[in-house]
């Protein structure tokens, strides 16, 4: 997301470093104007490793437990972190950027424990970051800090408090409040069959290959699979 005011630009996610600067040219076509601010929605590679290239000059936000993941991601890739001195970790955070306001909002552990959520209010947009895939299996670590549970709460609260807005997520299509809903219906699905096996001493194949989420139309692809959503939850739960 590009925001522009006569300030400069706010931009959220800087994309993967090999797309960095395809990125940079399209907001280049948008203005020529400083990016003033990057927002980090989390830290994972995808999101963050434009920084270098779209950050060189800006003020770059992120969550306090995105941080550090952060730099042990670049220094076990042998990537110096060249804006580290710019980082500023916040949790919830107010900036009022030429017309509009923007908030940085910490909900608790989704898709990691470093999760940032970014509200356009005079615009009536969210930023989710991947906190929601759109019509996708999204990417589960527990490892990671992932927290389907609260994962699941945090998106009927943003959908309750936020109802008409669009929804931008960190994978797929822009979507809406119902869009998002159906989202986190897939996950309380998952979750409660899950849990259901478990109980019932399923092993994790088996807990695979039992649950039917053919309901659940959603692209496949990769790491990005119900199969291994299914697989996650059950790590998850089975703590």
């Amino acid at each position: 997301a590009v925001l522009k005011s006569p300030k400069g630009l706010l931009v959220v996610d800087s994309s993967m470093d090999f797309d960095a600067k395809k990125t940079l040219a399209k907001i280049r076509s948008i203005s020529s104007l400083p990016i003033k601010y990057i927002i980090n929605t989390h830290y994972h590679f995808d999101h963050t490793n434009g920084n270098s290239v779209l950050g060189k000059n800006a003020t770059i936000y992120m969550h306090k437990n995105a941080k550090k993941p952060l730099l042990k991601m670049l220094k076990d890739k042998n990537k110096k972190c060249d804006y580290q001195g710019k980082i500023r970790t916040v949790t919830n955070k107010k900036i009022i950027f030429g017309n509009e306001t923007v908030l940085i909002k910490s909900f608790g552990p989704g898709h990691t424990n470093g999760d940032l959520v970014v509200i356009f209010k005079n615009a009536k947009v969210v930023h989710a970051g991947d906190i929601f895939f759109s019509n996708l299996a999204p990417f589960i670590n527990a490892k990671d800090g992932a927290n389907t549970k609260n994962w699941v709460t945090v998106i009927r609260k943003l959908t309750t408090t936020y109802k008409n807005y669009k929804y931008i997520p960190g994978h797929g299509m822009i979507g809406s409040a119902s869009s998002f809903k159906a989202f986190a219906d897939y996950l309380q699905y998952v979750r409660k069959q899950v849990a259901v096996k478990i109980k019932q001493k399923k092993t994790k194949k088996e807990t695979i290959a039992s649950i039917d989420t053919s309901k659940f139309k959603m692209l496949e692809w990769k790491y990005l699979n119900k199969r291994n959503n299914i697989a996650a939850i059950y790590d998850e739960l089975s703590k």
